[in-house]
């Protein structure tokens, strides 16, 4: 290229922004951010390598006077500054100049990784997957951890559960992870189903108590129509500008095994658009009501607990067992290396967060009251259908201890 074919000495010296003995600056015609500015040598060289000592500290010495200036002018958070030579790095005009190229928060879903990104999917060497979808196979890698990791996210204040079954065993393993987000401002909202009576009536209950904990925060509906069949499982991660998201879309209800060790697949993804606008679709539906005392009670009456109901094992494995232990051993190992948070005394911990909120309960309960009182009933005062809350209802209220 000559000194006439370069598009930069053409530009005159008026449009110049910064300049030296040796090199100049002037704004990229097609910014990839505001303030995107190009140094570019006075002398028609095409690489850095041809370039003098004195030219290279020119040029370096400009590229920290316009950060200055973009600084004072813009204020931009971060910056990525550097060159392309030859045309298989992208090199497109041959005429040496460097890119200083002003960054800002929420400008990219992810900017981990940087000028990696160069080349695609190269990117984002933190995460687990090596591509845009990653395969959570219940295995290797178990959705349990993935959701903790997002719910202890400070970039995620929107959670949106669609789960078609909602069993106490699962939703004890993120339960500190759902009080975690809730503390840091989030939004958590699960929409769950009647069908088939599978959904755990305990479990149902423990989100209405947590509904009534943080009134703002906090909303469940159950999609209740008995000629539909119900079976989506769609775990939501988002930000409120859309910047950012995780989402993990399989066969996974929410149950010890369906998250936990079981074999089940989900496909996790950075992108949540097409998926929010079907929940917000199915959150609106006439069909989905709010959980209220009323709807728990009349859902308990036709609730039978089960050991195993359309492939859901509501509670896990005794935790003493070889086998549960070995398992525990293998997977705290494999999160160690990958970077997995470990769960924390608040996961899986109902019992001592109840004493600790004065929750009280009956000593031989197996059935909440279905008014919600303070208490839970004695099993033969239900077998007998003495109202709740009336006298001989079987109450008798303790301290529930660990």
């Amino acid at each position: 290229m000559t000194d006439g074919d370069s598009p930069y000495l053409s530009i005159p010296t008026s449009e110049w922004l910064l300049a030296n003995d040796s090199s100049f600056v002037v704004a990229d015609r097609f910014p990839v951010s505001p303030g995107h500015a190009l140094v570019v040598p006075r002398r028609m060289i095409a690489t850095w390598w041809e370039a003098t000592d004195q030219e290279r500290a020119d040029m370096l010495a400009l590229v920290d006077e316009v950060k200055r200036k973009l600084d004072a002018e813009l204020r931009p958070d971060g910056y990525n500054v550097g060159f392309n030579e030859g045309a298989a790095a992208g090199q497109t005009v041959g005429h040496l100049h460097i890119h200083v190229i002003p960054r800002y928060h929420g400008d990219t879903p992810d900017p981990r990784g940087g000028v990696r990104h160069v080349i695609p999917g190269k990117g984002t060497y933190l995460q687990p997957q090596a591509g845009p979808y990653a395969l959570v196979d219940g295995q290797d890698r178990l959705l349990r951890d993935d959701l903790l990791r997002c719910l202890r996210d400070p970039r995620f204040d929107h959670v949106d559960l669609l789960v078609s079954f909602v069993m106490k065993s699962g939703l004890e393993q993120v339960y500190g992870g759902l009080l975690d987000a809730l503390d840091r401002g989030a939004t958590v909202r699960v929409l769950t189903t009647d069908y088939l009576t599978v959904t755990d009536a305990d479990a149902l209950a423990r989100l209405l108590d947590l509904a009534e904990l943080r009134t703002e925060a906090v909303s469940t509906r159950v999609f209740r129509d008995p000629a539909t069949s119900f079976h989506p499982k769609a775990y939501l991660f988002s930000s409120a500008d859309g910047a950012v998201a995780a989402t993990f879309v399989g066969s996974n209800n929410l149950s010890a095994s369906g998250i936990g060790g079981g074999i089940e697949w989900a496909i996790g993804a950075d992108r949540a658009a097409p998926l929010l606008t079907a929940f917000e679709r199915l959150w609106s539906d006439a069909r989905s009501q709010p959980l209220t005392h009323e709807l728990l009670a009349d859902y308990r009456q036709r609730w039978r607990p089960a050991v195993h109901t359309a492939g859901v094992v509501p509670e896990p494995r005794p935790t003493g067992s070889p086998a549960s232990a070995a398992g525990r051993d293998h997977r705290s190992r494999a999160n160690a290396a990958g970077g997995i948070p470990p769960r924390t005394s608040r996961d899986g911990d109902w019992a001592g967060q109840d004493v600790a909120r004065g929750v009280r309960y009956c000593p031989a309960s197996v059935s909440p009251c279905p008014v919600r009182c303070s208490s839970r009933r004695d099993p033969a005062a239900v077998t007998r259908g003495v109202p709740p809350g009336t006298a001989g209802c079987g109450s008798r209220p303790v301290l529930r201890r660990g």
